[in-house]
């Protein structure tokens, strides 16, 4: 993943103090470097920061059902997350809780696990690969859902609407 990648991350997940003394650096290869820096140089709480992404991971919420837009969301966080974890080169201390973040997603799980015997060995990358496939695979399947919905809605009023029932 390129440096400009991780800054990318990195802005998105820092508020506050620490997003007023990275926010203007640009988003190259130095300035990720000169951001990791200063932060460390500031706050210098590498060990927090990296719990507070694995606390995410691991305090991230059941997703009953495939909707799309609870799949999507779950899988942005753990994304994020893990990024960030990447970023800063403690992602392998995470990887034994794949399974368990797999286990969060019952509906989801037969999908992407079913052409795969070994998905028991999966690491974040694969899962995260996984669930972006299925998030594409659904994303049509979502839309032409609520295309569909639409249209019965339309017709259920035009029905109303003839019988003087509105």
């Amino acid at each position: 993943m390129s440096k400009t990648v991780k800054f990318g991350y990195l802005l998105q997940l820092v508020n506050g103090p620490s997003r007023n003394l990275i926010g203007n650096i640009p988003n190259t290869d130095e300035g990720y470097d000169r951001a990791m820096e200063l932060l460390r140089k500031e706050f210098g709480q590498e060990q927090a920061v990296i719990a507070s992404h694995t606390k995410e991971i691991i305090e991230m919420g059941v997703v009953l059902g495939t909707k799309y837009s609870k799949v999507k969301d779950f899988y942005d966080t753990l994304a994020v997350n893990y990024e960030a974890l990447r970023a800063m080169g403690a992602h392998r201390k995470v990887e034994g809780l794949v399974i368990s973040s797999l286990e969060k997603l019952p509906h989801v799980k037969p999908d992407i696990t079913r052409n795969d015997e070994s998905w028991e060995q999966w690491t974040y990358d694969e899962l995260l690969e996984e669930l972006r496939k299925w998030l594409k695979r659904n994303q049509v399947e979502d839309s032409a859902s609520r295309r569909s919905l639409k249209i019965n809605l339309r017709r259920g009023e035009e029905k109303s609407s003839i019988h003087g029932c509105r």
